[in-house]
């Protein structure tokens, strides 16, 4: 399947409060994906794009 050779990314949003960051931590080792933390929560990653496209 090719979605496993392709890469991923996960951001981990270390102030959610629905999905705690150590599952999504684990979700993320779990896919193989790069792992890029932020001090937000998942909503908000959606707003402060600059984070995400760096």
């Amino acid at each position: 399947m090719s979605w496993r050779s392709k890469p991923s990314w996960y951001f981990v949003a270390k102030k959610e409060r629905t999905i705690p960051p150590e599952l999504q931590r684990f979700v993320a080792k779990r896919r193989g994906a790069t792992v890029f933390e932020t001090d937000t929560r998942k909503a908000e990653n959606a707003v402060q794009q600059a984070s995400v496209a760096a």
